[in-house]
């Protein structure tokens, strides 16, 4: 258990950490949904650079999500969640630019997004059990 002094969070912080991230990342990738189905409304000609850069933003928000919950020492389930959700953002990325030339990879870049979509909201309910898990063992400590 780290000290007053550890530069250290304790692991009910690094969990509380791990589910807003969880959340955000839930939410900005509806948010990237939501803006490709209005795409050319919203910014006109600025639209692909803000879906861009929402999307650049989720992934870091996601790779920051998978280090708390190294760090926290989540349960394997949690840590693999978290570990998937980077690796089809960055599958997505990947799509996302190439889909501008290729319509193969513009296809496979909605239903990815839906995956990890999916993913996201079960990380979200991994980390408010996890959250409250903890809290609830460390009120009876």
């Amino acid at each position: 258990m780290p000290t007053a002094s550890s530069p250290v969070a304790s692991r009910a912080r690094l969990l509380n950490g791990f589910r807003a991230l969880a959340g955000l990342l839930a939410l900005l990738v509806l948010v990237q949904a939501w803006m490709a189905g209005h795409s050319n409304r919203l910014f006109g000609d600025l639209d692909i650079v803000a879906h861009g850069i929402v999307g650049n933003v989720s992934y870091l928000i996601a790779v920051g999500a998978l280090v708390l919950t190294i760090v926290a020492r989540a349960n394997k389930a949690t840590v693999g969640v978290a570990a998937a959700i980077v690796v089809l953002m960055t599958i997505q990325i990947g799509l996302g630019y190439s889909g501008r030339d290729s319509v193969d990879a513009a296809a496979w870049h909605v239903p990815n997004g839906v995956a990890i979509f999916g993913l996201a909201i079960y990380q979200v309910s991994q980390a408010r059990a996890l959250a409250r898990g903890t809290a609830r063992t460390e009120a009876h400590a």
